[in-house]
């Protein structure tokens, strides 16, 4: 098992592809390959914390429109932009504004401290 730290994916965010100069036609576009390049690295059972920015402004269905082929563990660490949507989706194992993680014993409190809120 493997821990990734991601953060600013803004799913179904079109600013993003300008704002962040993202190379993709469409938002349907940037939202699949993002989740394309991901699963080509993250196995089922890795833990996967997206340390904020997962969707901007977007309906709940719409933010569990990636969980559908998202592998790994998902824990959030919530950022401003971050709403009910987001933070309410069921596709998460846990949910925080802030959480301590050790990986091979480095760095804060041990990740089973994390919980759902």
């Amino acid at each position: 098992m493997s821990n990734f730290f991601t953060s600013g994916h803004h799913f179904g965010h079109a600013g993003a592809r300008g704002f962040y100069r993202r190379p993709f036609a469409s938002v349907a576009e940037m939202d699949l390959r993002m989740i394309e390049r991901r699963n080509s690295i993250v196995a089922r059972e890795d833990r996967v914390w997206h340390l904020g920015g997962f969707a901007v402004r977007q309906r709940p269905d719409r933010v569990a429109l990636p969980w559908a082929t998202h592998l790994g563990r998902k824990h959030l660490i919530s950022g401003n932009n971050d709403d009910v949507a987001v933070t309410g989706s069921a596709g998460w194992e846990t949910v925080q504004p802030y959480c301590e993680v050790s990986v091979d014993g480095r760095g804060g409190a041990n990740h089973s401290s994390a919980r759902r809120s």
